[in-house]
């Protein structure tokens, strides 16, 4: 009987323990220890601020760009009344050629009080210029705001001549701009260009020779002369490729052979010239320049 009672019991204290187990089972932990929703909320938060954060540097932007627009539509607003209603020249000056006084400058220019001091293409009025005044060799021009124009003007001179089949001279300057298509004279100090024929002659523009392939080869020699600053120079010219000469003083004569190398081919002759001129200043000759770093003289 009493083993009937402790079984009763300990089945009793048994289920009573299952009940309050399966009770302690149903429950669930305060939402806020919940790992998934602690989650969720930061990831809502976070989101919210990158969206703010893009808000303001889209109004920023915005803002920035209204500013850029209106500065831009005000400059264009201030040219456009410069344009129209003022900046109109009211002053010319020129200075620094000896050829042509300050009114010839002024009045091949063209420029007059119509002009726009803004709208003034300088590069075609410096053009203008040399073509309506051969001897101006290079023309700088500054605007002054808000009304004046200064020319400032370099003379040329001319360097080379090529006699014409009717005994006139066509005189160029060191860059073969036509300086007179026709004089009746020969400057003395210019260099003769020999065996050559000029095809077209207008003042104020550049030569144009019969042969083109010969006059690339002539300006070659040319302006290896201008940079050697060789004033000994008296004639040049070009019978073909292989066949290119510069005569010093009228009594030497560079054979140069082709125009590759062209600066050292005269700088070396010149150099030798001076050795030549230590026994004698009447020798005269060719001077031999075909050959890389040699020279060879054979006098008359």
């Amino acid at each position: 009987m009493s083993d009937k009672n402790n079984k009763r019991k300990q089945r009793a204290v048994s289920e009573k323990s299952r009940s309050s187990q399966a009770r302690l089972d149903d429950l669930e932990p305060p939402k806020i220890y919940r790992q998934d929703q602690v989650s969720s909320r930061q990831t809502k938060t976070q989101t919210r601020r990158r969206q703010n954060k893009k808000r303001r540097l889209k109004n920023s932007v915005r803002r920035a760009l209204i500013i850029a627009a209106f500065a831009v539509a005000l400059a264009a607003a201030g040219t456009a009344v410069c344009i129209t209603a003022f900046c109109k020249v009211e002053t010319v000056t020129a200075a620094g050629s000896e050829m042509y006084s300050q009114q010839q400058i002024v009045d091949a220019s063209g420029i007059s009080s119509a002009v726009n001091l803004v709208l003034l293409d300088k590069e075609e009025t410096a053009a203008k210029i040399e073509r309506s005044l051969p001897y101006i060799g290079s023309v700088d021009i500054k605007k002054v705001f808000p009304n004046t124009v200064e020319i400032t003007a370099q003379d040329t001179r001319a360097a080379y001549s090529v006699e014409n089949t009717d005994g006139t001279y066509t005189l160029l300057a060191p860059d073969f701009k036509v300086l007179e298509g026709a004089s009746a004279q020969n400057p003395a100090d210019t260099v003769i260009i020999s065996n050559a024929q000029i095809k077209s002659a207008q003042n104020g523009l550049q030569a144009e020779f019969a042969d083109k392939a010969q006059q690339e080869r002539l300006s070659a020699i040319a302006k290896a002369i201008e940079n050697a600053n060789m004033t000994q120079a008296t004639e040049l010219y070009s019978k073909s490729v292989n066949e290119n000469y510069v005569v010093y003083m009228g009594r030497i004569t560079f054979k140069l052979g082709t125009v590759d190398n062209i600066d050292e081919k005269i700088l070396r002759g010149l150099a030798s010239c001076e050795r030549i001129d230590e026994s004698g200043s009447n020798i005269s000759g060719t001077l031999d320049l075909t050959v890389d770093k040699q020279s060879y003289f054979t006098a008359e």
